[in-house]
């Protein structure tokens, strides 16, 4: 049968400070999901429209991530949204994707990437890496 969820996917931690993982069950409620070691990560499976927030316990760092189905014409196997949520900061969040910047994302203006499986997206804040995600889609699972 077909799987209940949609991903795996996999928040990585690539600085030195740890970074908590929130699910974001609707406007008024988290759960907490875990704490990412530096160097670490988690995996969690999950369903296509889920916003997860990752917050760092060092410092202001903090973004959403959204995991989404690809559109019905796109060349991707799916998409992931970066939410810059630092509206203290006129800093960027910074979206690579090997070497390379894909994207940013400003308050108010989320960047979305179309991803495959396995891609690492790695996020750059003021120049340091600060998290990386990667899904892999369970959809044609038997």
């Amino acid at each position: 049968g077909v799987s209940a969820f949609d991903y795996v996917m996999t928040f990585e931690n690539p600085s030195n400070k740890e970074i908590d993982l929130y699910y974001i069950a609707s406007p008024i409620e988290e759960h907490l999901m875990g704490t990412v070691t530096p160097g670490g990560d988690l995996s969690h499976t999950v369903v296509a429209g889920q916003n997860f927030v990752m917050r760092s316990r060092a410092d202001t760092f903090r973004t959403m991530i959204q995991i989404d189905d690809k559109d019905p014409d796109g060349a991707h196997e799916f998409k992931i949204s970066f939410i810059n949520l630092m509206g203290e900061s006129a800093s960027t969040l910074d979206i690579h994707y090997d070497d390379k910047v894909v994207g940013s994302a400003k308050i108010n203006e989320p960047n979305t990437q179309g991803a495959f499986i396995h891609n690492r997206l790695t996020i750059k804040y003021m120049g340091n890496e600060r998290l990386a995600v990667r899904a892999i889609p369970l959809k044609d699972e038997l």
